[in-house]
């Protein structure tokens, strides 16, 4: 028997409580100097568990990866179902195979498992896909890869350019008023990147363009894009992935910005290499 009793949803960052877990997988541009940089890699979604906890953990130009918390699953109370047992009366026929999959890829089965209709999570499930601020800001931040206080340590770390040079802190206000007007210009198209990517998950999620799976997409989805992203709570595990098919404009501007990233770098190395006659 399932027990009537809701569990708490989960979420990063939402008082209401909703397991949020961000998969922003956007363009990895190597710093090459200037025009040898890969074009950015489109990688699978992560999995999603709606009954897992997880930590999201910030990585370069990658946005939010799903990292979940791996912890010994508790013994399910007697009378209360588990999620095997579940989605082997929800998938029917189709629970061998699909059973086998998500086992392969790791999934956790033998845990508690209460499950509501969607229409008792959609509400909830929709609202994950707004960004909160900390999320928009974290993104732009790494569109735009450049620090609000800059330092000689950063500065050396981000600047290999092969060949030894001087650096005081006297030359950080200068290397900042610098590439202050393609900082400016970067944060305008970070900002406007973010909120084309918002705009999108919205209007994906109102049509209806979205997968959702109970419990867990656990070796079941295997869904590309330059930006993806999973929302879980209420027993149900959906996710959102963006193609380059499907909006070449919003790639096209994160292609804008990389380039006027190389011009940043260009612009840097040469004041560098300037202080060594010096």
């Amino acid at each position: 028997m399932i027990s009537s009793r809701a569990p708490r949803p989960r979420c990063a960052g939402r008082a209401r409580g909703l397991a949020l877990f961000a998969a922003a997988l956007g363009g990895l541009a190597l710093w090459t100097y200037l025009a040898t940089r890969p074009a950015p890699a489109e990688l699978p979604a992560l999995p999603l568990a709606a009954a897992e906890p997880a930590t999201l953990d910030a990585i370069q130009d990658l946005g939010y990866v799903r990292s979940p918390v791996l912890a010994p699953p508790p013994a399910p109370a007697e009378g209360v179902a588990t999620a095997r047992s579940f989605l082997a009366e929800y998938y029917g026929d189709a629970w061998a195979e699909k059973e086998a999959l998500m086992e392969a890829a790791g999934a956790r089965l033998d845990v508690p498992f209460v499950f509501h209709p969607w229409e008792e999570a959609a509400a909830m499930i929709a609202e994950g896909y707004e960004m909160s601020a900390e999320e928009r800001g974290a993104l732009v931040e790494q569109k735009l890869a450049w620090p609000a206080e800059l330092t000689l340590d950063w500065v050396r770390q981000e600047f290999d350019t092969g060949r030894p040079y001087p650096l005081a802190e006297e030359d950080l206000p200068l290397l900042r008023d610098l590439v202050a007007d393609q900082n400016l210009a970067l944060l305008g198209k970070a900002e406007l990147w973010v909120e084309s990517i918002q705009v999108s998950l919205l209007e994906r999620f109102q049509r209806g363009q979205y997968f959702r799976m109970p419990y867990t997409n656990q070796g079941l989805d295997d869904r590309r894009g330059f930006y993806a992203k999973g929302v879980a709570g209420l027993g149900w595990a959906t996710g959102i992935a963006l193609t380059r098919e499907d909006y070449p404009e919003i790639v096209a501007l994160e292609g804008e910005i990389m380039d006027l990233r190389d011009q940043r770098r260009e612009r840097v190395v040469r004041f560098l290499h300037g202080r060594i006659a010096r």
